[in-house]
Order: C-alpha cells, then sequence, then structure tokens
C-alpha cells in the first residue's frame, strides 16, 4: 500500500490491519490480523476480543461465548470464568459476586449446588464430613442455623432432625442428650436436671417418684425402696423416720399401727 501522493514503492501492510488496491484499513472491532502483508482481517473467535486490529483472550473473570466481539463479558454469579470460558461451579462450592474465575468452598452450615449456597433449615446441618449436604440431625442433638449441638444437661431429644431439645420430666435424669429413669433408691422431683437426688428418710424411692411411707411404717435410712412395717409397742404415722415408742398409760400389741391404743383400768 502507499500512504503518499507520488511515492514509487509500496509498503508492506502493518499487522493489525488489510491492505487491498493499495490502501490500508485498520481492522474493524470484532476482527483482527497478527500477520504483516495480508488483504484480509480474521474474525475474533470465541473466548476472544479484538480491538485495534489485535486478539486478546479475555482476562480472568470475564467470558465470551461469541464470535466477532471487541470486548467480554463479566463472569456472572455462580460461575467462575477462566480463558474466556464460563462454568458452574462444581457442587459443595459457590460464587457470589460477578467477575470471578474461581468458586469458594462451601461454609459449614450450607449446601452449594448450581454455583449457590443455601443455608440448611433447622432441624438440619452440614459440615465437610456430610460433604455439605444438608442431613437431618441426630439423635440426643438440635440443629440451628445449619450447625449441630449436643442437648444442654438436663435436655434430651430421642427423634432425628429436631432443632431444639425437649426438658427432663420428673423422676428422670438427662445428661449427654439422653434420658434415664432415675435407679431404685433415688427420685427427681424436679424437670431439666441432669441427676437425681437421694430418697429421702420417712420415703421408699421406685421409677424416680418419692413415696412418704404409709402409717404403720417407716424408714430411717436415705437411698431406699421400701418401707419398714412398724413393730409391737411402736406407732408409725405416714412419713415416719423412726418408728415411736407408745406413751405411758397406751399400748400397740399389733405391729403395722399408725398409733397405739388406750390401756384398759386395771392394766
Amino acid at each position: 500500500y502507499t500512504d503518499a501522493v507520488e511515492q514509487s514503492t509500496c509498503q508492506t501492510c502493518p499487522a493489525g490491519s488489510s491492505c487491498t488496491w493499495g490502501l490500508r484499513s485498520e481492522c474493524p472491532t470484532g476482527y483482527y490480523q497478527h500477520d504483516e502483508g495480508e488483504d484480509f482481517c480474521n474474525l475474533c473467535e470465541a473466548r476472544h476480543f479484538c480491538v485495534g486490529g489485535f486478539r486478546a483472550v479475555c482476562v480472568p473473570g470475564e467470558y465470551q461465548p461469541l464470535t466477532g466481539q471487541g470486548t467480554c463479558n463479566l463472569c456472572q454469579v455462580g460461575n467462575s470464568c477462566n480463558e474466556g470460558v464460563q462454568s458452574v461451579c462444581p457442587d459443595r462450592t459457590y460464587q457470589e459476586s460477578v467477575g470471578q474465575h474461581y468458586c469458594d468452598w462451601c461454609p459449614d452450615g450450607y449446601e452449594c449446588t448450581s454455583g449457590a449456597r443455601v443455608l440448611c433449615v433447622n432441624g438440619q446441618y452440614a459440615t465437610n464430613a456430610t460433604l455439605n449436604e444438608c442431613t437431618s440431625c441426630h439423635v440426643a442433638h438440635y440443629c440451628v442455623d445449619g450447625f449441630m449441638h449436643i442437648c444442654a444437661e438436663g435436655y434430651h431429644e430421642p427423634n432425628v432432625g429436631s432443632s431444639l431439645c425437649s426438658s427432663c420430666s420428673v423422676g428422670s435424669y438427662c445428661t449427654l442428650g439422653v434420658t434415664d429413669v432415675c435407679p431404685g433408691g433415688s427420685h427427681q422431683p424436679t424437670e431439666a436436671q441432669n441427676h437425681c437426688e437421694a430418697c429421702p428418710a420417712g420415703s421408699s424411692c421406685n421409677t424416680g417418684m418419692s413415696t412418704l411411707c404409709p402409717a404403720g411404717s417407716y424408714q430411717p435410712a436415705e437411698n431406699q425402696t421400701s418401707c419398714i412395717t412398724c413393730s409391737e409397742r411402736h406407732y408409725c404415722p405416714q412419713g415416719t423416720v423412726d418408728q415411736i415408742e407408745c406413751e405411758p398409760g397406751l399400748f400397740q400389741d399389733t405391729a403395722g399401727e399408725a398409733a397405739c391404743k388406750d390401756c384398759n383400768k386395771g392394766f
């Protein structure tokens, strides 16, 4: 080509241009030419952008699926972009920002698919051990905000998939999320406890509940499951700790009585 009047020689067409009939034209946007001495421009390929007659691959975080383009597009949410190609984030990863060339690892408490993260519903949890899939909460645990916690002392949970634990009932104790009935000789009169109490004297304890010794019986010791029959010459009102000897003028010739009798005249 020549770019001056009365020029006696032609110049080689430079890269970035095409030359025909002695005239040079810069390649239009979306076309390129990297070689000298050419009479045509190449159509810009996908994954690239072409301006000023030159071609370049899209920068990380951008992509271009079409040919003949002068710009690249910002990578969309849920995707990563490299070498001009947009790819959906694989399972267990996500991306919440545009223009990114990488995906983030799914955090605990979330499930990540199709490039998005979703918080597990209450009653479920997710960790690396579950491959970041929301999973039903275990027995003896509760799950909120995607995390699993063992029940507090004094509380239990017998079912899977729970978001809260239940208070331990009267007559029972709860530890590590599991409930048990208090053993014989002990009791628990209060809810939400992690231990049992010694059965008090004057009572017997079975299935976690305490019962006052009935009239005619007694119990001087703690931690007992039964009461002792009141002996002759004694009486035992309800809840007696130690049997009581009949006072002067009274007698009792029968065991298991709640009161003494009046002596007959002359005795």
